[in-house]
């Protein structure tokens, strides 16, 4: 596929402001491997496949096994996943297809709860909307795949100041 335009020349402070939103959900209060988990999910479900891709290889980087990322796709009947993962993963979903439940039930959001306290839950939360702006912009302007390297280079830069400045 071709790319339609290259958003990033054409909108590129509000991108970049998108990235920075990015950034302090990174540096929050969830693990970093749940959150590319939940990205990934997310951007199965709405056929981004340059996101897939993207997510699938910051999991490697992070340590992820091959058998968690395969499986993700399927995580309700895989056995490799914590009972906090599979609610943080329900819950991704049900934000991702929010136009399918028109609601948030109850019983998943107490499920939720049970696992993540309030300020995880709306780092979570705000994760998964930002998963769907970025599979939205991808998917609408078929994204160039070229570009991923060069991402996946200056997010492991990030990780690695990150652990200097902490360690």
């Amino acid at each position: 596929m071709t790319e339609r335009i290259n958003y990033w020349k054409l909108i590129g402070p509000e991108a970049t402001l998108l990235t920075q939103i990015e950034d302090q959900l990174n540096h929050g209060p969830l693990d970093l491997r749940l959150l590319e988990m939940v990205r990934l999910r997310a951007s199965q479900i709405n056929g981004c496949g340059f996101c897939v891709r993207y997510h699938s290889q910051r999991l490697r980087m992070l340590g992820e096994t091959e058998e968690r990322i395969d499986l993700i796709i399927a995580w309700r009947e895989a056995p490799c996943y914590s009972e906090r993962e599979q609610a943080v993963l329900q819950w991704a979903e049900t934000i991702t297809q929010l136009s399918d439940h028109r609601h948030v039930p109850d019983a998943l959001y107490e499920q939720t709860r049970q696992f993540l306290n309030e300020e995880e839950l709306a780092s979570l939360t705000l994760a998964v909307a930002m998963a769907n702006v970025w599979n939205r912009i991808a998917v609408a302007f078929r994204t160039d795949h070229s570009s991923i390297e060069t991402l996946l280079k200056a997010a492991d830069n990030m990780v690695q100041y990150s652990e200097q400045k902490m360690g």
